[in-house]
């Protein structure tokens, strides 16, 4: 049949762009954690404190603004991973003239193996600022206060 084309150059041209569908997917999500929906939780655990937290990523569109926390609230924010997994997340966490600054998340299997999953839950207290870690259902004292300078 003249102007049709062969069967098998259909079935190449099919499995060729079946291939350079899975290439995308691998080339655009290299990790597991890459598409996931990753969550910071920073809760005020001070005893009649009021906690001010600031935080931010490298992009000056990902600051995030002041909360000022009463004793039990806290704040979350969501995220998903860039293409790189570059992404990180520091917080200043501040009250009386007690200050520290750390960073919340940060895209490494060390890190998040003390999370111990995609949300990373902070806890300010009167010794310091502990992280949970979810799979063993264990806070670990992360930071010491530091005193502000005035």
């Amino acid at each position: 049949m003249k102007g049709s084309t062969p069967r098998w150059q259909l079935h190449f041209f099919l499995v060729l762009l079946a291939l350079a569908f899975v290439g995308q997917i691998s080339c655009f999500n290299p990790h597991p954690i890459s598409g996931r929906k990753h969550f910071v939780r920073l809760v005020n655990n001070l005893q009649n404190e009021q906690l001010l937290v600031k935080c931010g990523s490298e992009a000056p569109d990902d600051l995030l603004g002041e909360h000022l926390l009463g004793t039990n609230e806290e704040y979350e924010f969501g995220f998903r991973m860039n293409l790189y997994r570059t992404k990180f997340y520091r917080c200043d966490m501040s009250y009386s003239n007690y200050h520290n600054r750390f960073e919340a998340f940060t895209a490494t299997k060390h890190f998040l193996e003390k999370c111990g999953g995609v949300h990373c839950i902070w806890r300010a207290q009167e010794d310091g600022i502990s992280l949970y870690n979810i799979k063993h259902d264990q806070w670990s004292l992360m930071y010491r206060w530091e005193i502000q300078r005035i």
